[in-house]
């Protein structure tokens, strides 16, 4: 632990897979930790994790349900210009949190574009993961905006890939049933509806 505690960038890291586990009084810790040893990252490597840091506040605001704080970390990093040092995953990763920030804040368009975004990006580097958190939250921006066959083939898209990874568990999942259920409600297939 001390090890990890030692460095900004293993800190950091530490405190996205707490994040993702469910740990966020321990990711809160590893954060402070990484957010107090950042000045002493070389000048290169301090932008690369400003951006990283930024998009992990994002991640940890959004599943405290603060998608007020969410949005504004996400939208702050992105008026940042982005370099060659900031990884695509860290790109792709905070449209699509951005994207699932401004869907749940009812901001339909912004979040179709953000989603649309990250999607492209996870295609790009080769990311089943950040494809399938992109094709769940596009598919209910498509179903909030009747889009109906669009929102249905994005959310079987989705829940196949989650399929194919062994990822049903993981909650980004839930909201692609969500979907399709939701689309067969409105096309009047209850007994597909309560399948999904």
């Amino acid at each position: 632990v001390a090890v990890v505690e030692a460095d900004a960038e293993v800190a950091l890291a530490m405190a996205g897979l707490l994040l993702d586990a469910g740990e966020i009084q321990e990711a809160d810790e590893f954060l402070l930790r990484a957010f107090e040893r950042a000045d002493e990252l070389p000048e290169p490597r301090r932008r690369r994790f400003a951006v990283t840091s930024t998009a992990t506040a994002l991640y940890r605001a959004r599943l405290d349900g603060d998608v007020a704080e969410a949005l504004s970390a996400a939208r702050l990093a992105l008026q940042e210009r982005w370099d060659r040092s900031v990884a695509i995953e860290v790109r792709a990763l905070t449209l699509a949190n951005l994207g699932i920030a401004e869907f749940w804040a009812g901001e339909f368009e912004e979040a179709l574009e953000h989603l649309q975004a990250a999607a492209g990006l996870a295609i790009e580097f080769g990311s089943d993961f950040v494809l399938l958190i992109a094709e769940s939250y596009l598919g209910a921006v498509d179903a909030r905006q009747g889009r109906l066959a669009d929102a249905h083939s994005r959310a079987r898209t989705a829940i196949q890939l989650a399929e194919r990874r062994g990822w049903l568990d993981v909650a980004h999942t839930a909201i692609a049933h969500v979907t399709v259920a939701t689309v067969h409600l409105w096309w009047n297939e209850l007994d597909e509806a309560e399948r999904a």
